[in-house]
């Protein structure tokens, strides 16, 4: 191919020499014809290069398949991990929810501690576990004890009356027998018999006044007993409501750690979730 791009360009110099419009002519076919010898050359020592290169192509080639392939391998890999760490996420974000919910269902639980907190703190709120009631019911049950033994002395008393103006009328009428058998002056014999019925009016008015006021203590006692037995009730109702209370606080608050616990954990997880994302 060179020497036939040396023959053309000596053909060229020959019409050169030569001349003339036909020389010019030729002439320029020849540069033409020089130039695609020229490009054909190029070509062919491209190819001729492309040759020698060719094993390095290949080896080039086999390299970034074999990079090509761990490529691909790596995307799978990657979005494998990819849809794992997107469940992840769903199920980080189910937790969240959930974990929601019973941070609402604490707080709510930690309000109703709260309050059992303040019940618990103020014992004036309930008037009968306060000292105020508690003193009250210790003098209505003085109150009670004394008016049972004043009732039991006046019982003792109206007996005793009962028993004594007993006697006396029968020793009065037994005495206005025997004077009625004697004889006597009609004043003196008035004079006795109205001061005796008087002494006997006296007693069964003193066994009246006795059995009122034996009967209004009665009524106080029994009054004061359904109070105090009102204020037992109470008191006893509130006890077991207390007791109750704290029953559920102590639950309340054994599930409150519970859910704390599994709240740190929780957070522990979706923040390692989030790390990873």
């Amino acid at each position: 191919m060179e020497n036939l791009l040396a023959e053309r360009e000596e053909e060229l110099r020959y019409l050169r020499e030569q001349g003339g419009a036909g020389g010019l002519e030729r002439e320029e076919e020849l540069i033409k014809r020089i130039d695609e010898d020229d490009a054909k050359i190029q070509t062919l020592e491209r190819l001729i290069g492309d040759a020698h290169d060719l094993p390095l192509l290949r080896e080039k080639l086999a390299k970034c398949e074999e990079k090509l392939r761990s490529e691909i391998s790596r995307v799978s890999q990657l979005e494998g991990q990819n849809f794992e760490l997107v469940q992840e996420k769903e199920k980080a974000l189910n937790d969240l929810k959930e974990e929601r919910g019973r941070i609402t269902e604490l707080e709510t639980q930690s309000r109703i501690s709260s309050d059992i907190q303040n019940f618990r703190s103020k014992p004036a709120v309930t008037p009968d576990l306060n000292p105020e009631a508690v003193a009250d019911m210790e003098r209505l049950l003085g109150a009670v004890d004394r008016l049972r033994g004043e009732r039991n002395g006046l019982r003792r008393d109206m007996h005793f009356l009962e028993t004594e103006s007993k006697f006396t009328i029968a020793a009065l009428e037994a005495k206005i027998t025997s004077l009625s058998s004697i004889p006597a002056s009609p004043q003196d014999g008035m004079i006795t018999a109205e001061g005796q019925w008087k002494e006997i009016k006296r007693l069964r008015g003193l066994a009246l006044v006795c059995s009122l006021v034996i009967g209004h203590l009665e009524t106080d006692r029994t009054k004061l007993e359904v109070q105090r037995n009102s204020a037992c009730s109470a008191y006893e109702e509130k006890s077991n409501v207390l007791a109750l209370t704290e029953i559920r606080l102590h639950e309340t608050e054994d599930r409150l750690t519970t859910t704390i616990q599994l709240l740190e954990e929780t957070t522990t997880q979706r923040n390692d979730t989030m790390s990873r994302l």
